[in-house]
């Protein structure tokens, strides 16, 4: 913060417009890869692009002077039991094995991530910026 002051610090906080969140998700792949036998390898790069991404955001659009303030963290869901996860999950031992990747041993549902959204676009989270909400059942 070479170059400012308290007074240019007490200007920004009182005179900065004010927006709103974003919450990028990416997936869990990009912190463990135990996909053996899969050719995930576009697929991790993509989610760890997406969790780069929202860092990066957070700091450019989370610190600028005279600009809305907006604030991005990005959420990463365990497996999610889907349209889009039901055909892999007809393959002999796929649910056992995805189930046995988390603490909580069984799959989410789609809406067991409303709250955690919400709280990363409400109030709740208005101090955080540049964080990543993992929401997995506890990912081994």
């Amino acid at each position: 913060m070479a170059g400012r002051n308290v007074h240019d610090l007490e200007f920004r906080e009182a005179k900065q417009p004010q927006a709103g969140p974003s919450v990028p998700v990416a997936d869990l792949f990009r912190f463990d890869n135990r996909t053996v036998g899969v050719d995930t390898a576009g697929h991790n790069a993509s989610k760890a692009a997406v969790h780069q991404l929202a860092r990066s955001l957070a700091a450019e659009w989370g610190s600028r002077i005279n600009m809305p303030l907006i604030r991005v963290n990005s959420l990463s869901p365990g497996y999610i039991r889907t349209a889009a996860t039901a055909e892999a999950l007809q393959k002999p031992g796929m649910e056992s094995q995805w189930t046995g990747d988390n603490m909580l041993f069984r799959l989410a549902t789609a809406d067991e991530f409303r709250a955690p959204v919400l709280y990363l676009l409400g109030d709740g989270s208005s101090f955080m910026t540049g964080a990543d909400l993992r929401v997995d059942g506890g990912n081994k």
